[in-house]
């Protein structure tokens, strides 16, 4: 396996620019989570939303509470500070059984 992590840190924005920059990242997420469902729904239409909209929800939830922490203390003399780490792995794709897999394992 091969991982590498990386911080990005950003100082000095003020309110509106740092929530702009957070929540287009944080949408950038629901998106790829949306297409991605898509797709596979696509391939297979029982497929079940159920992951993808937990994981929608989350992101939705942390931007809520990423705004009213930033409402709550929206004045001019504030700015936005963010650190954000990635951890990126390469890894071996999990293999998805196949029906004949299935078969074999009933």
């Amino acid at each position: 396996m091969n991982t590498k992590t990386i911080a990005v840190n950003e100082t000095g924005h003020d309110l509106n620019e740092g929530r702009s920059i957070i929540f287009k990242i944080i949408d950038s997420q629901i998106d790829n989570y949306k297409s991605k469902y898509l797709a596979d729904w696509e391939k297979d239409h029982n497929i079940s939303p159920v992951e993808k909209d937990q994981k929608i929800g989350e992101l939705r939830a942390a931007k809520e509470e990423l705004l009213q922490m930033m409402k709550a203390n929206e004045s001019e003399d504030k700015e936005v500070n963010f650190r954000l780490k990635l951890e990126v792995e390469v890894a071996e794709k999990q293999q998805v059984p196949t029906e004949e897999d299935m078969l074999v394992a009933n």
